[in-house]
């Protein structure tokens, strides 16, 4: 949710023949600033919701234990 506008996304692995589908989600903000709030399902769970604000034009690590990490390259484990 970015101001008063919800964007929805879905991505879904293991869909494909002998393929899947990228886990990264790229969402067009258009002119907002920040990000109010994401809430993300992961499989078999309920929705962890991540507050912001959260800055734009920046790649985000979302985590199923709550935890946020930013940059290019994934988080080491």
């Amino acid at each position: 949710t970015a101001g008063e506008t919800t964007f929805l996304r879905h991505v879904s692995g293991g869909n494909g023949h002998g393929c899947q589908e990228p886990q990264t989600v790229h969402l067009g903000l258009g002119e907002h600033a920040q990000i109010d709030q994401i809430s993300v399902r992961f499989p078999g769970g309920d929705p962890i919701i991540f507050e912001g604000p959260i800055a734009v034009d920046q790649r985000i690590w979302l985590h199923e234990d709550g935890a946020v990490h930013t940059g290019w390259a994934p988080p080491i484990q």
